[in-house]
């Protein structure tokens, strides 16, 4: 008897695990993917690096969910769970890279950072996108779905494809500041996908308007 409440923690772990395991999965591949083509060293500074542009690639592939779930949803509603726990960590992921970059390359000087002109629009498209993203993994509750109401609070998380096409901005900025001498394909590839997020996304959106214009029979 006393080993069946141990059975049944057990049992319900395991099936946690077979519902939820997609999404922590995929962040684990991307951040390995990441830290082995873009960590040079085993540094932190590198490390920082790749974190970067694993939180582009882990959010970029969060938000072409919700466009593609509604575009062919037989094949990528399945998937929408996936969306808020990868989500979260590619947003954390961020954070930390912005955090670490301010510490290390600008000791904490957030004047500096922004009065330095050769970066300071990179730095506007990182400020932006790291706003916006602490805002909506704060508000990421269902919590914050009741205190704000849940039209404005999908506004919000709506503006994650700002977020989105701001880091890919700050990434190009960066890179053409170094006259695209160390950009690689895969990196072309990130922000493309980030791109490619916010073009469905305006794609499905005029998509729904067009149909809600469509007389009804």
């Amino acid at each position: 008897m006393e080993n069946q409440p141990r059975q049944g923690n057990t049992d319900k772990a395991i099936l946690w695990i077979k519902r939820n395991h997609l999404p922590y999965t995929l962040s684990a591949v991307v951040c390995a993917l990441a830290y082995g083509l873009f960590a040079k060293e085993a540094t932190l500074a590198e490390a920082n690096r790749a974190a970067g542009w694993a939180a582009l690639a882990l959010i970029a592939i969060v938000m072409a969910l919700g466009p593609l779930s509604r575009i062919w949803p037989q094949k990528f509603m399945r998937y929408l769970y996936v969306r808020k726990p990868a989500g979260i960590i590619g947003a954390v992921l961020a954070i930390m890279h912005s955090a670490y970059s301010i510490a290390e390359f600008y000791n904490g000087d957030l004047l500096l950072l922004i009065s330095y002109a050769p970066v300071r629009i990179a730095v506007a498209f990182c400020l932006i996108s790291i706003g916006i993203l602490i805002l909506m993994t704060a508000t990421s509750t269902q919590t914050a779905v009741k205190i704000m109401g849940y039209d404005r609070w999908k506004l919000l998380q709506t503006t994650g494809y700002i977020a989105i096409f701001a880091a890919a901005a700050h990434a190009f900025a960066l890179n053409y500041m170094a006259g695209f001498s160390d950009t690689r394909p895969i990196e072309w590839a990130i922000m493309g996908i980030a791109i490619a997020a916010v073009a469905m996304r305006a794609y499905d959106h005029l998509r729904q308007k067009s149909q809600d214009k469509k007389p009804t029979t």
